[in-house]
């Protein structure tokens, strides 16, 4: 059953022999907390253990070899940091009478469980149990938690760190953890094997989904090769999350039975906890991990569709801002859009200026007065003022045009009610960068003088707002550039790559 954290406090303090057993693989979370955890009871007079399918990683060894435990029979049974029977290995058939973990639990048939999804390790929970408990917090203890903790969160940074977090490490810190020592070789120090790992996978690396989705693949022969062991390439599965534009990375790896492991990392909105269930695995919003019976070029074919139908699967309902200088084709492409798709509506700007030649009211903009704009400023989600005339986004249509999130909105804007957009709807928004040749564009503006739908004068002016809209190319808001110099059907291609339709 489940319990609270006094309850389990109280209920540890009734038995004189545990085994602390970590999950199979073990992490520098798994690791720490269970080896703090049996010295911890340990200090209130119980007997105590510490046990596990694998090896301890070398990287660990330096806080666990000095650790003096019990060697006792007919122990309760307690898992750490393990959310199902499967991870705890070759134990899996044990009574267990406890059960402590922050993942998405399944683990059955135990007496006790103590689940906190809300925290950064697992680390943060034992802390609490040795408090709860009555025990001190030694300085063994204290870098056994703190190295969990850092090497969770790596150091500080997964979208599981809370403010919590972050007093639980102050209080092991003031305890004495070694903070310096700990954080240097847990994040910093690396070995020439482990160096020459991370080049395998880089180079391993195939992107796809308009570059959203990355694969990396890492067999039993490059660790041999290497000179490494598995257990010595703990937070490898990290490279994927440091490329810019990935949503998804899969770090497959071959495993001594021959299935292939497909760890998984994500951000923003993405969960691949919901995508590792689909294969029987399991763990966090934004790190979770699945186990494939298959080789390894099927098991990344297999992840990359998978992966693809998820992102399409959450598109919808997103706000997608085209921006670029005038007469890129911008326009053209967003009612293009709007025509061809039931699931993508075009959102109309307005504006205080008058109406060009050939513009509808309602098509190309929205004509209101300088009056109703300025009384009616609560209602844009973003404002502009270009050549002494307000442009504004009505947040209503743009709600009304999500359609209750079933629907994607296309909008054409510059780089400044771009941003304006992302502040105020924050992920949902999708900047995308048109580029057009300027020669084509300068074109295009006189093209338009021609037909009388500008003045020569607003024409230079547009020139050189062109200059000024091309410098914004390299603006870190922007999402996704795609150039529109081919054909229209080549554009509306690429489009729909990014766009996921």
């Amino acid at each position: 059953m489940d319990v609270t954290i006094k309850e389990i406090a109280e209920k540890l303090k009734e038995y004189d022999n545990y085994s602390v057993v970590y999950h199979i693989r073990p992490d520098g979370d798994a690791v720490g907390s269970s080896f703090a955890l049996a010295l911890a009871l340990q200090s209130i007079g119980k007997k105590c253990t510490v046990k596990g399918q694998d090896d301890i990683p070398r990287i660990h060894r330096y806080m666990t070899d000095k650790v003096q435990l019990d060697e006792i029979a007919d122990p309760v049974y307690i898992a750490v940091d393990s959310a199902s029977r499967h991870r705890v290995g070759i134990f899996g058939d044990k009574h267990f009478t406890f059960c402590i973990d922050h993942h998405h639990n399944t683990f059955d048939n135990v007496d006790y469980r103590y689940v906190e999804t809300d925290t950064g390790a697992c680390a943060e929970l034992i802390y609490k149990i040795i408090k709860e408990m009555g025990a001190t917090v030694t300085k063994q203890i204290a870098d056994l938690l703190y190295t969990a903790i850092v090497t969770d969160t790596m150091c500080f940074r997964t979208t599981d760190t809370r403010v919590q977090t972050f007093e639980v490490a102050t209080e092991l810190a003031k305890a004495g953890a070694d903070v310096y020592h700990i954080g240097r070789i847990n994040t910093f120090i690396k070995s020439a094997g482990r160096m020459k790992i991370e080049n395998i996978l880089r180079d391993s690396f195939h992107f796809t989904y308009n570059n959203q989705i990355v694969t990396g693949i890492i067999m039993l022969k490059d660790l041999e090769m290497a000179g490494v062991l598995d257990s010595d390439i703990e937070g490898i599965n990290s490279l994927v999350e440091q490329i810019e534009g990935v949503r998804i990375g899969v770090t497959i790896r071959e495993l001594p039975d021959g299935r292939m492991r497909c760890s998984m990392r994500s951000n923003g909105n993405i969960s691949v906890d919901e995508i590792s269930k689909m294969f029987g695995g399991g763990g966090h919003t934004h790190a979770a991990c699945a186990e494939l019976s298959m080789s390894a070029e099927d098991a990344r074919e297999v992840m990359e569709r998978t992966c693809r139908e998820y992102l399409e699967s959450k598109e919808h309902g997103r706000i997608n801002v085209f921006i670029g200088a005038s007469a890129c084709g911008k326009t053209t492409l967003c009612t293009i859009l709007d025509k061809e798709y039931d699931t993508v509506h075009k959102v109309v700007t307005d504006t205080t200026r008058s109406p060009r030649k050939g513009e509808q009211n309602g098509i190309h903009y929205h004509f209101v007065t300088e009056q109703f704009f300025r009384n009616n400023l609560p209602l844009y989600a973003e404002v502009n003022i270009y050549d002494n005339h307000y442009y504004g986004s009505n947040g209503k249509r743009i709600a009304d045009a999500l359609d209750g999130g079933k629907a994607d909105v296309v909008i054409c804007l510059d780089i400044n009610g771009a941003k304006a957009l992302k502040n105020h709807y924050g992920e949902q928004v999708r900047v995308i960068y048109v580029h057009r040749d300027i020669e084509k564009i300068y074109a295009a503006i006189d093209e338009r003088v021609a037909n009388g739908e500008i003045t020569a004068e607003s024409a230079v002016h547009r020139k050189e707002q062109v200059l000024r809209d091309i410098e914004s190319r390299n603006d870190p808001a922007i999402d996704f550039e795609f150039d529109n110099n081919g054909t229209l059907e080549n554009s509306i291609g690429q489009l729909k790559e990014i766009m996921g339709l």
